[in-house]
């Protein structure tokens, strides 16, 4: 059967299809084959209607044309009227009957033949849909194999960089542990480079116990340790025994007072005799006629050590508060006039006024060109130079002295060295 449908109308176009080679595809737009589907349908109702009605017009023509020519002879015969009569109806109802007949085979014809078009018409919308399911099918595949192909590429360099990482500058693998001794003053960055290293390098433990700097010169010495932390100078008689002193970081401390408070430097011996209750008014100092009220840290600070240790005023301070926390010492400076304090340079602010000693004012500046008294230096000391060490202590070094092991020192409120 031909239907008078334009392809171009209900959305088909015959084009070469590149991935099966070949001229014979129809490719339809999805979103048209409701529409193809519903005017294939009007067409075929359309065409049927004029079809049946054609039949049936041909076939009641046609029936007077027959009776004319091919009962001709029977209708010439002399018959009764009855008879004859009889014969007639019997002719025309069988005639009817037959054009009947006919009449329904044509529509019983058209309606498979419509229905066998609706279902081409399906199965060629599903065909190109299918086709460009396919190509969409194996485009994702193409994409989940770039996908799979990136991952593992991924990992890949992931696990190189990962591998990478626990080896040393020389290429060595690194695994093993190492032992840190000494300054409890050290604490928070001892931790901290054993907390990024091992996070570096997975295989290597390192282990820090605090045990004082004079102690852990001792061990390193001993070789019961690989390292000795010294928050001081190593002496003449340690250096003597081959102990070297590797200075990792500076640690600086400041004097504060309340912002109100008139003196703004003091010398080494004021603040000794603040500290231990020799002057105990302002005055005495240069300033108002106001109290000194003397604020530090609990025992076992790091900074209270540090503090006492370099003024050499260890066990003799006299305080008026004695304080658990820096935040806690900068707050009662602050708040209290008269007040005194000592906390770590990187957290002083405008809250507070740090003093000058001996004429130098606490900056990193000065802590680095050893003019301003309350700094030390965080010695790492080995048992001979750091080249002479194993393969885990030379890295160790190396991270200390790297960019990232200045971010640590910066990252703990230490002063990294040149």
């Amino acid at each position: 059967m031909s239907i008078p449908v334009s392809l171009y109308s209900i959305g088909i176009s015959l084009e070469l299809c590149k991935k099966h080679k070949t001229k014979t595809i129809f490719t339809i737009r999805p979103e048209r084959i409701t529409s193809i589907l519903q005017m294939l349908y009007r067409k075929l109702i359309s065409r049927s209607c004029r079809i049946v009605y054609t039949a049936r017009c041909k076939e009641s023509t046609a029936a007077p044309g027959r009776r004319a020519g091919g009962d001709k002879k029977r209708y010439s015969e002399a018959e009764p009227e009855h008879e004859k009569q009889a014969a007639e109806k019997q002719n025309e109802q069988g005639k009817e009957e037959t054009i009947m007949k006919k009449t329904e085979n044509r529509d019983g014809q058209l309606k498979f033949q419509k229905a066998a078009a609706l279902l081409g018409a399906a199965v060629l919308a599903l065909g190109a849909v299918g086709c460009g399911s396919r190509t969409g099918a194996a485009g994702t595949g193409k994409t989940e194999a770039v996908t799979e192909k990136a991952k593992a590429a991924e990992n890949e360099n992931t696990e190189n960089a990962q591998a990478a990482g626990r080896e040393n500058a020389k290429g060595e693998a690194l695994k093993g542990s190492i032992t840190l001794a000494g300054s409890t003053s050290m604490e928070k960055f001892a931790n901290a480079l054993a907390e990024a290293f091992m996070e570096k390098y997975p295989d290597v433990t390192v282990q820090a116990e605090f045990t004082g700097s004079s102690a852990g010169i001792e061990e390193v010495l001993a070789g019961q340790c690989d390292v000795g932390n010294s928050s001081r100078n190593l002496k003449e008689e340690e250096k003597g025994k081959g102990a070297v002193e590797n200075i990792v970081a500076i640690d600086g401390i400041a004097v504060v007072t309340d912002p109100s408070n008139e003196v703004t430097d003091l010398s080494k011996e004021q603040l000794i005799e603040i500290y231990t209750g020799k002057v105990t008014n302002w005055e005495e100092a240069g300033g108002a006629d106001l109290p000194v009220v003397v604020v530090g840290r609990e025992a076992g600070s790091g900074t209270r050590g540090a503090f006492e240790e370099i003024l050499g005023v260890e066990d003799t301070c006299k305080y008026a508060n004695e304080l658990d926390s820096t935040g806690a010492v900068m707050a009662k400076v602050a708040s209290t006039p008269g007040a005194i304090g000592y906390v770590s340079l990187d957290v002083v602010d405008d809250s507070v006024k740090a003093l000058a000693l001996d004429g130098a004012e606490a900056s990193e500046e000065n802590i680095k060109a050893g003019s301003y008294l309350l700094s030390r230096p965080f010695v790492m000391a080995t048992k001979g130079e750091i080249s002479e060490q194993s393969s885990l202590v030379q890295a160790l070094f190396d991270y200390v002295y790297s960019a990232e092991g200045s971010e640590l020192v910066k990252s703990v409120g230490l002063i990294t060295v040149d």
